[in-house]
């Protein structure tokens, strides 16, 4: 991963809010589709096959999920983020 990157998210996980920052492995979209061009991204529309977290199972002691979904960006020149 990117130090960067990674460093950001551990510091949105010290932080009392209620949406947090994750990766998200790029295998878990589906149905990418194209939606625009920006000044410095790309816009895509996709399915998310596991979704955000909605809620806990406490029989299964596991987390709820769902397909959701959601908009992707994928920035321009983002190869070298420092």
């Amino acid at each position: 991963g990117n130090k960067l990157v990674d460093n950001l998210i551990k510091k949105s996980l010290t932080l009392k809010v209620k949406h947090r920052i994750a990766y998200i492995p790029f295998e878990q979209f589906t149905n990418i589709e194209y939606l625009a061009e920006g000044g410095f991204s790309k816009i895509y529309k996709a399915k998310w096959k596991d979704g955000p977290i909605t809620g806990w199972h406490s029989k299964r002691e596991c987390f709820i999920r769902c397909e959701r979904e959601i908009v992707l960006k994928r920035l321009n020149n983002s190869e070298n983020i420092d």
